[in-house]
């Protein structure tokens, strides 16, 4: 299994902005043959934190698609 986490940071006032893109990426990313989880979670204690986590049972090339 591969996983791939990573921060991005969005000021708190944003984040419902941020939302349609987000979940976008999530849903193009869980149809991606060998994604077991894509997901974007808010730290609670620093809230303009966003944590990316990628589980896939190996490496896989996205759709070459635009999003």
């Amino acid at each position: 299994m591969i996983v791939i986490e990573g921060p991005v940071r969005v000021p708190p006032k944003n984040l419902e902005a941020a939302r349609p893109a987000t979940e976008q990426m999530i849903g193009a990313s869980r149809a991606g043959a060998g994604c077991i989880d894509y997901a974007y979670s808010v730290d609670v204690l620093c809230p303009c934190l966003m944590r990316i986590t990628h589980r896939a049972l190996r490496l896989y090339e996205a759709d070459p698609e635009p999003i």
